[in-house]
């Protein structure tokens, strides 16, 4: 849950948490848009067969709370 600040009957993200967005945005734009554009993202879904020694699968019950 994202940490806030009460201010009055407004509630505003703190400056920890704003970093955090920055941050994810700067990765975001650096690494992952040019993966997108260069058409080399293969989304999938369910069972994915990269190779015959690698595949990807589902894990059910993962959430953020099980990945930090």
């Amino acid at each position: 849950m994202a940490e806030r600040t009460q201010l009055g009957a407004a509630s505003l993200p703190t400056e920890e948490h704003q970093a955090r967005l920055d941050a994810s945005r700067i990765l975001f734009s650096d690494s992952i848009i040019p993966v997108a554009e260069a058409g080399q993202i293969e989304p999938w879904s369910e069972d994915h067969r990269i190779s015959d020694s690698l595949r990807l699968r589902p894990a059910p019950g993962h959430t953020r709370a099980v990945c930090q």
